[in-house]
């Protein structure tokens, strides 16, 4: 699933890291990208989420706040939708102090009844997270994939 796993440094010494990964779901595209699209489901797949509340936006994008609950902790994230031509994209950037988290989804169908969905993500960390990504970084992997076989479960019971 891992086809590609990059470490980069930026001139201000943050940490850069990107990966992508494939994963097939036995549902038909359009079965696929309904869900994904729909964010009264987030919850079903999206673990400890408590709430995504729509914002204003002042450069005309869909913007959310999601809060979730991650047991000792909750965390805010602002959530943008940067390109939503589903059903074969829907490009999303997330970000909370010291992340930036942008992610690229891509879907195709690979058969009447399946789909192949394409993931490439790219963390930027700064600050004291920047510290922290630099001894985490199989969980930020983990996190995607975790994800992404959250929502291959769901999809794939509905």
């Amino acid at each position: 699933m891992l086809d590609q796993l990059e470490f980069l440094k930026t001139k201000k010494r943050e940490l850069k890291l990107s990966h992508r990964y494939e994963i097939e779901i036995n549902k038909p595209l359009g079965n696929v990208t309904e869900l994904y699209g729909n964010r009264d489901f987030l919850s079903k797949w999206q673990r400890g989420l408590l709430s995504s509340e729509q914002v204003e936006s002042k450069d005309g994008l869909l913007k959310y706040n999601l809060t979730f609950d991650l047991g000792r902790r909750k965390m805010k994230i602002t959530e943008t939708i940067i390109r939503n031509k589903l059903p074969e994209h829907f490009d999303e950037l997330f970000e909370m102090k010291g992340v930036h988290h942008s992610v690229k989804n891509s879907f195709y169908s690979s058969g009447m009844q399946s789909t192949r969905w394409i993931c490439e993500v790219e963390f930027q960390f700064s600050g004291l997270k920047n510290l922290i990504a630099r001894f985490m970084r199989s969980g930020f992997e983990r996190q995607t994939l975790m994800l992404m076989h959250n929502f291959k479960a769901f999809a794939e019971k509905r």
